[in-house]
C-alpha cells in the first residue's frame, strides 16, 4: 500500500475537526432557545460526535496498518519462496552438471556414480526427465567397438565391419589415450566401458516399466517419454514390457538379445538399417503409430508373435537369416514386406493381414495357416520357397499371385477366397494345388509358354 504523506494526514486531522466542530455549532443553535439542560445535552451531542469522528478514523489507520502488514509478510513469503526455487535451482543444475562432468570421466565407477546421480535428479524433478533420458541415450550413442567375450574369441557384436572398426572406439576418455595404451588395456577399459553401458540401458528399461519391475518399488515410472538410440551399440538389450511413446533406433547395433516383449510404443517407431545380431523378441509388442524395420537385418530368430501393428508396419529391404515367426500379430493398416529376404523358415500362422507386399523372397519354409486376409493379399512377383503352406487361410477379397513363383509344394487345403484369386504368369515348379486350378488354367491358358496344368 502507498503511504500516507504528512500533508494528507494534517488534511485528513483538519477534515475531522471540522466536523465536529459543525456539528457542534448546528446543534447550539438548534438548541439556543431551550433550557440551559437541553443546551447541556447539545454540547455532549456535539463532543460524542467530534470523538466518533476520531474513532471512525483511529479504526481505519488500524485496518490500513494491519493490511500493510500483511501485504508485507506475503511479500517476505514470496522472497522466500523465490529464495528457496532459486536454490533448488542452482543445486539441480549443480547436480546436473557434476553428473555430466561425471560421465566424461576416465574411471568406470565414476561414470557409473554419474549416471546414477542422474538418475536422482529425474526422480527428484519430473519435469527433468526427459532431459535426463536424453543424456543417457546420447551417452550410449557415443562410438564404442566390444572386447572379446574370452581370449581368442570371436568379439561378441553385430557381425558387420563397422561395429569392429578401428575408427569406433569405445568412451570419449578412452580416445584421448588410446595411442598410448597397450591393447590388452584397451580392452581391458572396453571391459569396463561395458558394465557402464549396461548401467545405463538398465536405468532406461526399469524407468520404462510401469511398476513391472519386482526389484524395484512402483512410483519409478518415467511416463510419455522419447528415447533417440541412433547408431547406438546395445548390448543384450532388455526392453520387456517398457512404455515408449517415440522410439529410434535407426542403425543400432544390437549384440546379443534383444527383447522387446511386450514393449508398447504409443508414439512412431523407427528401427531402420538396424542389426541384430542374436535374436530378436517383439512378441505381443503392440505399436500403436507406424513402425518402420525397412533395411534391419535380423541375424537369429525373430519373432513377433501376437505383435500388433495398428497403424503402418514397414518391413521393405528387411533381411532374416534365421527362423521368422508372425504367428498371430495382427496388421491393421498398410503393411510392407517389399524386398523383403527370408532365409529360414518363416510362420504367420493365424496372423490377421489387411495386405501383403510385392517381391517378397522367402525361404524354404513359409506358412499363411489359419491366417486371415481383410483386405486385398498382395503377393505380386513373390518368390516362394520348398514348401509354402496357405491351409484354412481366409481371403476376404482378391488374392493376388501374377508372376508368383513357387519353387517347391503349394498348399491353399480348406482356404476360401471372396473373389477368384490372380494367377496371371504365375509359376508352380510342382502340381497346381487344386484349388487353384480352374483359375490358373483360364488365366494362363492363351498365353504362350505358359506352364501346363500340372508341370
Amino acid at each position: 500500500m502507498r503511504a500516507l504523506t504528512p500533508r494528507e494526514i494534517t488534511l485528513g486531522a483538519l477534515v475531522l475537526f471540522g466536523i465536529g466542530i459543525t456539528a457542534a455549532v448546528a446543534l447550539l443553535t438548534n438548541f439556543s432557545g431551550t433550557t440551559p439542560a437541553e443546551r447541556l445535552d447539545a454540547i455532549r451531542t456535539s463532543a460524542t460526535l467530534v470523538v466518533g469522528t476520531g474513532g471512525a478514523a483511529a479504526l481505519w489507520l488500524a485496518a490500513r496498518r494491519q493490511r500493510s502488514a500483511e501485504l508485507t509478510l506475503a511479500h517476505q513469503q514470496k522472497v522466500a519462496a523465490d529464495d528457496l526455487l532459486d536454490a533448488k535451482e542452482r543445486r539441480l543444475t549443480e547436480l546436473y552438471v557434476k553428473a555430466v562432468e561425471q560421465l566424461g570421466s576416465d574411471k568406470a565407477a565414476v561414470r557409473c556414480g554419474g549416471l546414477y546421480a542422474l538418475e536422482r535428479v529425474a526422480q527428484m524433478n519430473p519435469d527433468q526427465r526427459q532431459t535426463v533420458v536424453d543424456v543417457i541415450c546420447a551417452y550410449l550413442r557415443g562410438p564404442y567397438a566390444l572386447p572379446p567375450d574370452k581370449p581368442g574369441t570371436r568379439r561378441l557384436g553385430v557381425p558387420r565391419p563397422l561395429v569392429n572398426s578401428p575408427t569406433r572406439i569405445i568412451a570419449p576418455e578412452a580416445a584421448r589415450r588410446s595411442a598410448n595404451t597397450s591393447p590388452a588395456q584397451r580392452d581391458q577399459e572396453r571391459r569396463q566401458e561395458r558394465e557402464v553401458r549396461l548401467t545405463a540401458q538398465r536405468i532406461l528399461a526399469c524407468h520404462l516399466r510401469p511398476g513391472t519391475d519386482p526389484k524395484h518399488p512402483v512410483g519409478t515410472f518415467w511416463n510419455d517419454i522419447d528415447i533417440d538410440l541412433t547408431e547406438a551399440t546395445l548390448i543384450n538389450a532388455d526392453f520387456t514390457n517398457c512404455h515408449i511413446r517415440t522410439a529410434t533406433f535407426t542403425r543400432a547395433d544390437f549384440a546379443g538379445e534383444a527383447s522387446f516383449r511386450q514393449a508398447t510404443f504409443t508414439g512412431k517407431s523407427w528401427f531402420d538399417e538396424a542389426s541384430l545380431a542374436a535374436n530378436g523378441n517383439f512378441e505381443k509388442a503392440t505399436f500403436t503409430e507406424n513402425v518402420s524395420f525397412a533395411g534391419t537385418s535380423f541375424f537369429g530368430t525373430a519373432s513377433f508373435r501376437g505383435a500388433s501393428f495398428a497403424q503402418d508396419a514397414l518391413f521393405y529391404e528387411t533381411s532374416f537369416t534365421g527362423l521368422v515367426a508372425f504367428d498371430g500379430a495382427s496388421f491393421t493398416r498398410v503393411t510392407s514386406f517389399a524386398d523383403a529376404r527370408f532365409g529360414g523358415p518363416t510362420t504367420f500362422l493365424g496372423a490377421t493381414w489387411t495386405a501383403s507386399s510385392e517381391e517378397m523372397n522367402y525361404g524354404a519354409i513359409v506358412t499363411f495357416q489359419g491366417a486371415s486376409f481383410a483386405g486385398i493379399a498382395v503377393f505380386h512377383a513373390t518368390r516362394f520357397g520348398d514348401f509354402t503352406s496357405f491351409q484354412s487361410v481366409s481371403f476376404a477379397r482378391e488374392a493376388l499371385f501374377e508372376r508368383a513363383h513357387f519353387a517347391g509344394e503349394a498348399i491353399f487345403d480348406e482356404s476360401s477366397f471372396g473373389a477368384t484369386p490372380r494367377l496371371a504368369d504365375t509359376h508352380f515348379t510342382r502340381d497346381v494345388p487344386p484349388e487353384l486350378r480352374l483359375a490358373h488354367a483360364d488365366q494362363n491358358e492363351a498365353k504362350p509358354g505358359s506352364p501346363e496344368l500340372g508341370q
